[in-house]
C-alpha cells in the first residue's frame, strides 16, 4: 500500500475538522489513497469467513460480548447497508444494527446483495464529499477507512468465533490499524464517548507486543484481546 504512511495526515484532526471539499479538489491537504478498492478486498474475505461457518456453530459465542455467531453475521450484513446509506449521502440510522429476519442459510445471499450495493453506491460517490457517520460528520475517504476496519475487525471476531483462519489482506490490515489509530486514539477515548452521549463501541487499547500480526494489532487497538478472544 502507498500513499497512506504515519506522517501523510493527520486523522484525528480531518475527523474533528473535515476539509471542505473545495478545498481538497484544489490541492490544499494531501491526497488520501482511493480505499475503495481495499474495502471491496476485506468484504471478500468477510464474505470467505461467513461461509466457512458450520450450521452447527450459530449460536457459538464470539469476542463481542453481546453477540453470538448468528447475530455477529447479522452485524455484518448491517455494516454493509450501513455503509452504503453513508457513501449515499443518506442517514446511517436508516440501517439497523442488525440485519434480522435471516435464515442461517441465507446470510451469504444477503451479505452478496449489500456488498453489490454498497460497493456500487462508493463507486459513484465523491470520496472529498463530508458524509455523516453515527458519531461525527467527516470526509468519505475516511468514513470508508473506518468501515474498511469494521468489516476486518468483526470478521477476525467471527474467524475466532467459529475456528477459521482468514488470509488477511496485509494492504487491508495496514490501512485499517492506520486509520484506527489515527481516528481513534488511545488515551481519553472512553470520556470522548461518554461527552458525545452515545454508546461506546470500543474498549480501552488492549496491550500487545511489537511483534504481534498486523491483524492482532489491529483488533487489540479496538479493544479485542488475541490473547483471550472468546
Amino acid at each position: 500500500m502507498s500513499g497512506f504512511g504515519p506522517d501523510d495526515v493527520d486523522m484525528t484532526d480531518m475527523i474533528n475538522n473535515p476539509t471542505p471539499t473545495s478545498d481538497v479538489a484544489a490541492g490544499r491537504n494531501p491526497p488520501l489513497p482511493d480505499p475503495r478498492p481495499l474495502f471491496a478486498r476485506a468484504v471478500q474475505t468477510a464474505r470467505a469467513t461467513i461461509a466457512g461457518v458450520r450450521a452447527d456453530q450459530f449460536d457459538a459465542p464470539t469476542p463481542c460480548a453481546d453477540f453470538d455467531v448468528r447475530v455477529l453475521t447479522g452485524h455484518l450484513v448491517a455494516v454493509l447497508h450501513r455503509a452504503e446509506v453513508i457513501g449515499a449521502g443518506r442517514s446511517p440510522f436508516e440501517a439497523p444494527a442488525v440485519t434480522v429476519g435471516v435464515p442461517d442459510d441465507g446470510y451469504l445471499e444477503v451479505f452478496d446483495r449489500r456488498a453489490a450495493e454498497a460497493e456500487a453506491v462508493w463507486a459513484a460517490a465523491d470520496l472529498a464529499d463530508i458524509v455523516t457517520v453515527p458519531w461525527t460528520q467527516m470526509p468519505g475517504v475516511i468514513a470508508l477507512m473506518i468501515y474498511t476496519s469494521e468489516v476486518t475487525v468483526h470478521t477476525w471476531d467471527l474467524a475466532v468465533a467459529t475456528g477459521q483462519e482468514p488470509a488477511w489482506d496485509g494492504d487491508v490490515v495496514a490501512m485499517s490499524l492506520t486509520a484506527m489509530q489515527r481516528g481513534l486514539p488511545d488515551e481519553g477515548r472512553m470520556e470522548s464517548f461518554a461527552e458525545l452521549g452515545t454508546a461506546v463501541p470500543f474498549e480501552q487499547v488492549v496491550p500487545v507486543g511489537a511483534d504481534a500480526a498486523p491483524i492482532e494489532q489491529l483488533v487489540a487497538w479496538c479493544g479485542r484481546n488475541p490473547a483471550n478472544a472468546v
